[in-house]
């Protein structure tokens, strides 16, 4: 697909993932770190989403390793815009840090752009796993395994 196709569903999955932060400072749940493995269900259901229009839609059209690319690509440009936002969100928000740091999960004090490196870092690392992962289901609709049948 191409980098424009990507670029939306990775600007809807990080809208998403930037509402849902939101949503958690309304209520004042951002201090809890164990929520934002709610993120990965918005992600996985993006992906979702990505991948049944990409291959359900059109089967035949695209490859297996293209797909793992566009999860890649779509992952990383929503992880970038999540990244950005809570730079900028800690940047006019300190005491956001301070409680991260008060809950001592991370293990030693994490700043600004520490955080924005463990934020981009555990989204890109989990984007990939979870495109290989949603591959596995939509792989009888690749190119391959269309012409192969």
């Amino acid at each position: 697909m191409s980098l424009r196709f990507n670029s939306i569903y990775g600007f809807v999955i990080g809208m998403a993932l930037i509402a849902y932060f939101i949503f958690m400072r309304i209520f004042n749940l951002e201090t809890f770190v164990e929520l934002r493995f709610l993120n990965l269900l918005i992600v996985l259901g993006g992906m979702y989403w990505m991948y049944h229009n990409m291959y359900t839609k059109q089967p035949g059209r695209h490859t297996y390793f293209k797909g793992i690319a566009s999860g890649v690509q779509a992952v990383l440009i929503a992880t970038l815009m999540l990244v950005v936002f809570l730079q900028v969100f800690m940047y006019f928000s300190p005491d956001f840090i301070h409680a991260i740091n008060e809950r001592g999960l991370w293990g030693q004090e994490m700043n600004v752009v520490t955080m924005g490196f463990v934020i981009g870092f555990e989204g890109f690392f989990s984007g990939f796993l979870l495109s290989y992962l949603m591959m596995q289901l939509f792989k009888p609709y690749t190119k391959s395994a269309v012409f192969h049948t």
